[in-house]
């Protein structure tokens, strides 16, 4: 690519990184596909654009209901806010990595239950965890990648929207 060379894409972008499984790629999210892109070439990861809901599957025949962030937790595999699904990179099966899907509660443990999960990093500094935005839940919660048991970071009535999350390092 070049510096000429753009992504076309009919929705909102919601999320983006390098792809670590494509280098010279990016990674997005318009909500209910995940797809890769080096400005020239754009490839369907997992999803479809027009069709959201939720089902398991492979590449286009799996949907999503509201996939806003994601991490990669290694080469090969994606982890979707979108009640934590894994994706891997190479078969495009997508899978339940932790959570429940509308489990619109909030409980630790495994399985955990998530109500509206927006965003996903990868804390490598604590040991492969993740770190979720919980959104309606109002709290910021951990997955430890291995065990996939969920806790609670931190929980309060005064953090609303919570959107984003990143870290340093």
């Amino acid at each position: 690519g070049g510096p000429t060379d753009f992504i076309s894409t009919l929705r909102y972008v919601y999320h983006t990184e390098f792809d670590r499984y494509r280098p010279g790629y990016l990674v997005y999210t318009d909500k209910h596909a995940l797809r890769t892109s080096d400005g020239a070439k754009t490839h369907l990861i997992a999803g479809n654009s027009t069709q959201h809901g939720y089902k398991e599957g492979v590449g286009a025949e799996a949907r999503f209901s509201d996939m806003r962030g994601f991490t990669q937790i290694s080469e090969k595999h994606v982890v979707i806010a979108d009640c934590l699904r894994l994706i891997d990179h190479t078969t495009h099966n997508i899978s339940v990595f932790s959570g429940q899907h509308k489990s619109n509660g909030y409980q630790n443990g495994r399985p955990g239950w998530f109500y509206f999960p927006w965003s996903v990093v990868i804390d490598r500094r604590g040991k492969y965890q993740l770190l979720i935005t919980d959104n309606w839940n109002k709290a910021v919660r951990t997955v430890d990648v291995k065990s996939q048991i969920v806790g609670t970071f931190v929980r309060s009535e005064s953090l609303w929207a919570i959107i984003g999350i990143t870290q340093d390092g």
